[in-house]
C-alpha cells in the first residue's frame, strides 16, 4: 500500500498557521510554496481586493406571483443557465445580498473554493450568504477571477477551510493569501478574456430565455412561472394540500403529489397540440449508474 506524506517545518506549527491538520499542508501550504517560488512579485489576497461576508438571516419564501426576490443558494450561483428556484418576500432581502458586476463569488462552505465572476445576470438576483463576494480594487477583476481558477488558487481555497463538521473560509483565512502580479499589460490582457468569455455566457443565457418563451408561445403554453399551484388555505403559513384517492397510484410520499406538478400537467394538457408518452417517442430509456436516478435517452 502506497502512502502519500509531506514534510513540514515545525516553524509552521510553532509560529506559523498553527494547524494541525494535514490536508491543510497539502493543499494550501503546498499552494503558498509553489507561489513564492515564482519569479513575479506577490501581494495579499487582502491587499488587492475587499470582501462582504454576511451573516445568516431569516429566509421568507413566497412565489414569483407575490412579488419575490429571485433567490440562488449555494449551489445555483454555479449552475448555468442561471434559474431561481426559490424567491424571497421583498421585506427579507438583506442588503448586500444583490452581488455587483464583476465580483469573485466563492463558495465559503459546501462546495468549497468553487467560484464565479458576476456578469449583469448575477447582479439581478439575490444571493445566499454561503457565498462570499470579492470585489477587486488594486487588480483587475477578471484577472483576480481566472487566478482563483487555477490549481494555484483553488488548492489554497480548498485547503483554508476550516471545522469539523461543516467545512467554512472566512476573509481572514484566505486574505493571506499571495497572488502573483504580472506586468499591468498581461493582466489587462486576461482581464479582457475573462470578461469575453463572461460576454458570451450572459449572451448563451439570454438566447436559451428567448428560444424557452419561443418554444411555449408555439406550443400554446403559459410561462411555467404563470402556473399557480393549488394549496390549501392555512393560517400558520404551512403549506398543504389534498389527494384524491383515485390519484394516489400507489404513491404515498407527498413530493409525488405536489401541485406544482399537477398544474404543471393540467397546463400541458390544455396546449395546442396532444401529449404523447415519451416511450412511444424513445427507443429506450433507462437508468445511468447505481443511482438509478438519470436518465438516458437513445
Amino acid at each position: 500500500m502506497s502512502l502519500s506524506y509531506l514534510r513540514v517545518g515545525s516553524y509552521y506549527l510553532r509560529e506559523g498557521e498553527k494547524r494541525l491538520d494535514a490536508n491543510y499542508y497539502n493543499l494550501a501550504l503546498w499552494a503558498r510554496w509553489a507561489l513564492e517560488r515564482s519569479r513575479w512579485p506577490r501581494q495579499p489576497l487582502e491587499a488587492l481586493a475587499g470582501f462582504t461576508y454576511l451573516g445568516r438571516f431569516k429566509r421568507r419564501y413566497v412565489s414569483p406571483s407575490e412579488g419575490g426576490v429571485p433567490f440562488l443558494g449555494s449551489r445555483e450561483v454555479f449552475f448555468w443557465p442561471l434559474k431561481a428556484e426559490k424567491y424571497l418576500h421583498p421585506k427579507a432581502v438583506e442588503p448586500g445580498l444583490f452581488p455587483g458586476e464583476c465580483d469573485i463569488l466563492i463558495a465559503r462552505s459546501g462546495s468549497v473554493g468553487y467560484s464565479v465572476l458576476a456578469g449583469r445576470s448575477l447582479a439581478k438576483v439575490a444571493v445566499s450568504e454561503h457565498i462570499l463576494r470579492v470585489h477587486a480594487q488594486q487588480i483587475e477583476p477578471g484577472y483576480l477571477y481566472l487566478f482563483l481558477r487555477t490549481q494555484y488558487g483553488f488548492s489554497y481555497l480548498q485547503g483554508a477551510q476550516y471545522g469539523a463538521v461543516i467545512k467554512e473560509i472566512d476573509p481572514s483565512v484566505i486574505g493571506t493569501m499571495p497572488v502573483p502580479l504580472l506586468a499591468k499589460v498581461l493582466r489587462r490582457r486576461f482581464h479582457r478574456i475573462a470578461l469575453s468569455a463572461l460576454a458570451k455566457r450572459e449572451k448563451g443565457q439570454a438566447l436559451l430565455e428567448e428560444a424557452r418563451g419561443r418554444l411555449y408561445q408555439r406550443l400554446g403554453l403559459p410561462s411555467p412561472e404563470q402556473v399557480k399551484p393549488s394549496y390549501l388555505s392555512s393560517s400558520h403559513g404551512v403549506r398543504s394540500f389534498s389527494v384524491g384517492h383515485s390519484d394516489l397510484e400507489g404513491r404515498l410520499d407527498a413530493s409525488y403529489h405536489v401541485p406544482e406538478a399537477r398544474s404543471l400537467l393540467k397546463a400541458l394538457a390544455g396546449g395546442k397540440y396532444e401529449l404523447v408518452p415519451l416511450a412511444d417517442l424513445a427507443l429506450s430509456i433507462f437508468p445511468l449508474g447505481s443511482s438509478g436516478t438519470t436518465w438516458l435517452l437513445k
